[in-house]
């Protein structure tokens, strides 16, 4: 009984340290305050911020002619980013119709060739008897001139009346051959219309082929096999684009901050694409549309064909009963750097966040968060109050920064004042010399401590162990 007495009290004794050991180490450690590393870099005021998309600078759509037609046919190749070759055929439409029409103009131009060629021989045929005319008519006229000079008057009578009748046949020649001019005329005007007619029976057959314009990569594709089209419901069947990698920024910009950019302003953007990477890229404003950027894009500066971008230039339209934006197009950006011997690049569509940015101080500079300059920590001792107050009168800031306190692995906040600079609203310049050095912690908050819990007492779990 003495022996389990005096086991009961050792553990009682043993239960009331570890209590209390536990009890004062936890009350005393503190949280640890978050920092921020002291770097070197520009000073950069952010005027106006805008998304955007990369586009074609140059983007070629394909289009039809034809009043109506039904897609019978669509190239393997003439998918989005695949790449076509210039004149090779994208789709065809039913040309049935159009082939008939063909072939019926064609026998017609035979037809018409073959009266004109009747006709040429009339003609022939007729200048011949006028050459004869002409021939009887010289011949009765020297007849006349020899009977006279014998002075029979009989004869002179038969050859006077032999000229008027070779003279009567020379005029009806005459007219013959007008008439078989004109009909000549007349059947080469005829001809000449029908071979405009196959000329332009050919274009309308020619037509039912879609053909890429120039060389380029496919960037859209708005038709279907069995699908009708016609200009008005269909107007662009394809759009292209020569090179995917000759690419611009277009951004809107909402018009409470337009007026802050301005042509060659210097731009800085992160792309989605490339997120969890901490890229930003740099750009320069190229050109500001002067009217605001509608859900139709009226008024929207942009290349030749761009407008027919649906799936890519609707990402950028707003309702227009929406807020007022303008499209700013953004260029002279550097490609995205190589990841694991594989080259990357922009592609027509991505997204990307853009800051428009005047550098206060361009040249890299030790530099601070301003948040490490509002921090204050919870409770100040009163000397050390007032010697900030003091400092803080001789334009020095004080800034706690996070060290080792000379015990391995303990750190401690300290205290030192620095002579602040230029500001952009999120880093502010430090005067050098200074305490501060590049890779120094700076303190920009204390979490608030944990809540205490006993040491008897069970944290509760929440879903499955």
């Amino acid at each position: 009984m003495k022996k389990l007495l005096a086991l009961l009290l050792v553990l009682a004794a043993v239960l009331t340290g570890a209590a209390f050991w536990w009890s004062q180490s936890h009350n005393n450690s503190q949280p640890q305050p978050r920092c921020e590393v002291v770097d070197r870099g520009p000073i950069v005021q952010r005027l106006a911020s805008g998304q955007g998309k990369f586009v074609p600078r140059r983007v070629i759509p394909v289009v039809t002619d034809v009043p109506a037609g039904k897609i019978v046919a669509i190239h393997p190749h003439a998918e989005p980013g695949r790449f076509v070759e210039a004149g090779q055929w994208l789709a065809r439409l039913d040309s049935t119709q159009a082939e008939l029409t063909v072939k019926r103009t064609e026998a017609e131009l035979a037809s018409a060739m073959w009266d004109l060629e009747q006709a040429r021989l009339r003609l022939t045929e007729v200048e011949a008897k006028k050459n004869e005319a002409d021939a009887a008519v010289r011949y009765a006229e020297k007849y006349l001139e020899a009977v006279r000079s014998n002075g029979n008057t009989d004869l002179e009578k038969k050859a006077q009346a032999q000229l008027e009748l070779a003279r009567q046949a020379q005029k009806a020649a005459e007219v013959g051959l007008k008439a078989a001019e004109a009909a000549v005329n007349a059947a080469e005007k005829k001809v000449e219309a029908y071979r405009v007619g196959l000329e332009a029976a050919r274009k309308q057959l020619d037509l039912c082929t879609i053909k890429a314009p120039e060389a380029g990569y496919v960037l859209e594709k708005r038709i279907v096999p069995g699908q009708l089209i016609t200009p008005q419901a269909v107007p662009v069947l394809f759009l292209l684009t020569p090179k995917l990698e000759d690419l611009e920024l277009s951004v809107l910009v909402n018009e409470t901050d337009i007026l802050k950019v301005s042509e060659g302003m210097e731009v800085e953007f992160s792309v989605d694409a490339f997120a969890g990477e901490n890229l930003f890229f740099r750009g320069r404003v190229e050109h500001i549309s002067l009217t605001p950027a509608q859900p139709a894009f009226s008024g929207l500066r942009m290349p030749v064909g761009l407008a027919e971008m649906g799936n890519i230039w609707s990402l950028l339209s707003g309702s227009s009963s929406g807020p007022v934006n303008y499209a700013v197009t953004v260029g002279d950006f550097q490609a995205p750097p190589p990841r694991a011997g594989r080259s990357r690049a922009f592609k027509p569509g991505m997204t990307a966040n853009v800051d428009f940015i005047r550098r206060i101080v361009a040249e890299p500079v030790l530099r601070i968060p301003n948040d490490a300059l509002l921090f204050r920590p919870p409770s100040l001792k009163h000397d050390v109050a007032e010697q900030i107050r003091v400092q803080e009168t001789t334009s020095r800031k004080p800034v706690w920064v996070w060290v080792g306190n000379g015990h391995r692995g303990h750190m401690e906040m300290k205290w030192v004042t620095i002579r602040p600079e230029a500001t952009d609203g999120r880093y502010t310049q430090v005067v050098e010399p200074s305490e501060l050095q590049e890779g120094m912690q700076v303190v920009v908050e204390i979490p608030p401590p944990p809540q205490k819990r006993g040491i008897f007492e069970t944290p509760v779990r929440i879903g499955p162990n």
